[in-house]
Formats: C-alpha cells, structure tokens, sequence
C-alpha cells in the first residue's frame, strides 16, 4: 500500500520516504510469477552452494561478462520467501539472516540494495556509490551470494533455500 510516506519503485517494492537507506515495505515479486527456464536461472543449485567463482562464471557464460554492460542483463529476481510484511510482524528483516545487527548498518542496507535493485549492474553501482557499501563488488559479493545460497553458512537453518534468483534479461 502506497502513502504519502511511501514511494514504490521500479520493481513494486514500497519503500519508506522518511528513511535515509532503503527500507522494503512491500514486495510484491513480478519476476517470480513465471519460473525461468532452468538454463538461465541461477540459485542454489542441487546442492552445489553458489561461490564467488561459480556466479562470475554463470555470468560470462550466460551474461557475456562481468562488465557493467553485461550486468544490466542479469535480473535480480525476489522470491514469494522474502517476507513482506516483515516489520508489521516485528521481525528484524525480510530474509531470517543479515539483520541481526543495526538495521541502518553495513550488511542491512547491502541486503535492501540487492532486494530492491532490479539487475546485477544496478546492485554494484549503487553499492560503490556508497562508501559504507563499496565492499560488496563482483569480486567479492558476500550478500548476493547468502541471498542465492539462504545465508551466509552451511550451518545456517535456511541454508539451501535461496531468496533471490539471478535471471538473463532477454
């Protein structure tokens, strides 16, 4: 629900106007309403986590590269999983992992920029503009990988149950 506190972006998520970094309100996940076909999605995979390695490789083969240009083609897609109406149900986030510590914090605001950003480009541009987010690149993408693994461990109890899915942009 939109109000006058609230602006909704390009991927249906409502974001709250007063907050400094985003802060999901609603998702309403259209990407998600057709499966991608299994050669072109990208998430945990039969077992096999997702690695620093294994995400650069998805991408220069099915993205073209790693470039800012390739990127833009690689969608973020959010899964039904993230919940939205988290902060009505007095949790601290809508994934179970990376919001244990500050909500404005370093790993929470990284975890609102890849849930709201439409593709991979967008997720690192917006990342390196920030100097409290210029940490995460495709070099080193911590929370991109937790949210395609379902944490950042395999010890974590949602591990293996991704909340994002990276889709090609056709």
């Amino acid at each position: 629900m939109v109000t006058a506190n609230t602006t909704t972006n390009a991927k249906g998520v409502t974001l709250a106007k007063s907050a400094n970094l985003p802060v999901i309100a609603k998702a309403t996940p259209k990407a998600t309403q057709t499966a991608p076909s299994a050669a072109q999605a990208f998430s945990f995979a039969n077992g096999a986590p997702v690695t620093f390695n294994s995400l650069r490789a998805w991408c220069n083969a099915n993205a073209g590269g790693t470039a800012p240009v390739n990127l833009a083609r690689v969608a973020i897609n959010v899964l039904p999983n993230v919940n939205a109406q988290w902060q009505a149900q007095g949790l601290r986030g809508p994934v179970p992992f990376g919001y244990q510590g500050n909500p404005l914090g370093q790993r929470a605001t990284l975890f609102n920029i890849a849930l709201t950003s439409a593709t991979l480009a967008t997720y690192f541009a917006t990342c390196a503009k920030n100097p409290t987010t210029k940490c995460c690149t495709i070099g080193n993408p911590n929370v991109l990988t937790a949210l395609l693994n379902g944490g950042f461990t395999p010890s974590a109890k949602t591990w293996g149950t991704p909340y994002v899915t990276l889709t090609i942009i056709a």
